[in-house]
């Protein structure tokens, strides 16, 4: 063989060798996901995010907003 195949071979051997390694940390980084969302203290400390967003966008119950002129519209000793 020439030097040029030998060259040729030697980097398909390199791009193999890294899409290998690229794919094993991959599953590894999968693995370790998969394994940190399914443990209680994640999925509580989810749970308590939802709660504390709903919470603060919705508030305590219905607001009630009253007008100054409300009273005199519906009362008719307040006229």
């Amino acid at each position: 063989m020439n030097k040029r195949s030998d060259s040729i071979m030697l980097a398909e051997q390199r791009v193999t060798e890294s899409c290998m390694a690229v794919l094993a940390e991959y599953q590894a980084a999968r693995v370790k996901l998969h394994r940190r969302i399914s443990s209680p203290v994640f999925i509580g400390g989810a749970l308590f995010v939802a709660i504390a967003l709903g919470y603060l966008t919705l508030g305590r119950g219905p607001k009630r907003f009253i007008r100054p002129e409300a009273p005199a519209q519906y009362c008719e000793w307040a006229r």
